[in-house]
């Protein structure tokens, strides 16, 4: 759905510019997250890292239900 909004709510000579400013934020945040994963698990173990992101992929959809995004209908 995002993908969408962006391809018709960008001015058409700017959209490889927003697709691309996109995809290298997104994917930028990979190191990150392996950053962050190796961290955890260097100072907590691999089992209780594991854990801990089962946890966190449980708990973040609960957040996004509680959230006002939910109840967003449309885009501005």
């Amino acid at each position: 759905m995002t993908r969408t909004y962006r391809q018709t709510a960008t001015p058409p000579e700017l959209l490889p510019r927003v697709m691309a400013t996109v995809r290298f934020i997104s994917w930028g945040a990979v190191p990150f997250g392996a950053l962050t994963a190796g961290g955890a698990a260097a100072l907590w173990g691999n089992r209780a890292s594991l854990a801990l992101m089962a946890v966190l992929c449980t708990v973040s959809p609960v957040v996004l239900l509680a959230s006002p995004v939910r109840r967003m209908r449309d885009l501005a």
